[in-house]
């Protein structure tokens, strides 16, 4: 929204708003010489012709920022990591330590379960810290 008129999603000019949006939520977060490191994660794949339609635009959008930005900032993909094979919105996964399929949804069936939270976003976030951290040492 541009004063009291709303900009046409997916247009040029909507493009160019948003993406500097993302630009100065970056610059905030990482501070004026970007010595923080910033992870961002983009949005989830859920049901819907709308939220199809619009999710890979925002996506590739912040992708696209995030990686112009530089500095320490990581794009975690949760729209690519909520979509199975064929493109569509995850309803189930396999938990990683029994490969056993479990609801990805909760009951709105938009918003992740949360054993998807913990497996689909908190855990490659963390894999993410881990790389800024030196490894650990055994004490002696």
């Amino acid at each position: 929204k541009v004063g009291r008129r709303w900009v046409k999603f997916g247009t040029k000019k909507w493009k160019k708003l948003y993406g500097e949006r993302i630009d100065a939520m970056l610059q905030a977060l990482s501070g004026p010489k970007k010595e923080r490191a910033v992870i961002w994660m983009g949005p989830i794949a859920f049901k819907g012709k709308r939220s199809e339609k619009r999710g890979p635009v925002v996506n590739a959008l912040m992708r696209q920022r995030v990686k112009a930005f530089g500095g320490p900032v990581f794009f975690v993909d949760g729209y690519k990591k909520t979509l199975t094979n064929k493109g569509r919105p995850i309803r189930t996964f396999k938990h990683p330590k029994s490969k056993k399929s479990i609801p990805a949804r909760s009951k709105d069936n938009i918003h992740l379960s949360t054993q998807a939270v913990h497996w689909l976003v908190a855990n490659p976030i963390l894999d993410i810290l881990d790389r800024c951290f030196p490894p650990k040492t055994p004490k002696s």
